[in-house]
């Protein structure tokens, strides 16, 4: 198999689409595939980083506002300068805190019972 490179016009995501032997017939493969983390969005914002293309950057804000990746949005905006949209931000830190809320009244939902093992 051809290793890729940045010069590749296809998305990485297109390397890994399949699992071996080409075929997603089964259920096991299928959860194996989703399983395999997507690194467009990295692969985005490293080429933006070498290129400073308009295109890139405006590909790398698109996913953070779909995602709401506020932690990443400000990463972004030390690394490559940008500007921070206080407008912007609070909305995607909102977005996460109340995802991490109900994750941890699920973690301490299953606590209570089944009891913390560390105990």
């Amino acid at each position: 198999a051809r290793h890729r490179t940045m010069e590749d016009d296809s998305p990485m995501e297109d390397a890994v689409a399949q699992p071996a032997g080409g075929s997603m017939s089964s259920p096991a493969a299928a959860a194996t595939l989703a399983m395999e983390p997507n690194f467009a969005l990295a692969q985005d914002a490293f080429r933006y980083g070498s290129s400073g293309s308009s295109a890139d950057e405006a590909k790398v804000k698109a996913a953070i506002a779909e995602k709401k990746m506020g932690p990443f949005y400000e990463w972004c905006c030390g690394k490559f300068g940008w500007a921070v949209d206080e407008a912007w931000l609070p909305g995607m830190k909102g977005a996460n805190e109340g995802g991490t809320g109900a994750l941890g009244a699920e973690v301490g939902g299953g606590r209570g019972k089944a009891g913390d093992m560390e105990g």
